[in-house]
């Protein structure tokens, strides 16, 4: 992955994140249920959203990997690995 990314996190759950997330790559089954692809600025107002997806299945992801930027992410089941610079809220 040529990706810059300050931190890793493992993602479980259905809570959405929100965050500067350069990567998300499948851990264990993780299947995606919304993603909002964008540039988030910490603290800031100016928050560029691209596109979104929905029901993204990490395993069928090319390379089991969804490069970003991105902006926000929310599972529907299984768990995912989250690269990532800053904070996530």
């Amino acid at each position: 992955m040529g990706l810059s990314h300050e931190k890793t996190r493992v993602l479980t759950g259905t809570g959405a994140i929100t965050g500067s997330i350069t990567a998300i790559g499948d851990c264990a089954s993780g299947v995606i249920d919304h993603i909002t692809f964008g540039k988030y600025i910490e603290g800031g107002t100016d928050i560029v959203v691209q596109d979104y997806a929905t029901d993204i299945t990490l395993a069928n992801a090319g390379n089991n990997m969804v490069e970003g930027p991105i902006r926000s992410v929310k599972l529907t089941s299984g768990t995912a690995i989250i690269y990532y610079n800053g904070n996530l809220a």
